[in-house]
């Protein structure tokens, strides 16, 4: 979650969905290659584009990998009580 400032833009969802991610664009193509459903794959991604500029130290505000993180946890405990 480098280079976002709004936790508030962070969502979960699957491959197919993601945008303004790079991250996930180079996942995307490496799925497709290996004939993977992206519509199969959970992503924890932002709706928030890139800043621009700045690339080391990646820039952010804790409150975004943060948020990214608990999401990740979110959807492993609701896919985890499903089983």
């Amino acid at each position: 979650m480098a280079k976002r400032l709004d936790s508030t833009q962070i969502r979960i969802g699957v491959l197919s969905e993601t945008q303004n991610d790079k991250m996930a664009k180079k996942m995307r193509e490496t799925a497709r290659k290996n004939g993977l459903n992206l519509t199969t794959i959970k992503v924890v991604y932002s709706l928030e584009p890139a800043m621009e500029g700045q690339s080391k130290p990646l820039p952010s505000i804790v409150t975004v990998p943060a948020a990214a993180g608990l999401a990740c946890a979110t959807c492993f405990v609701k896919e985890f009580q499903k089983r």
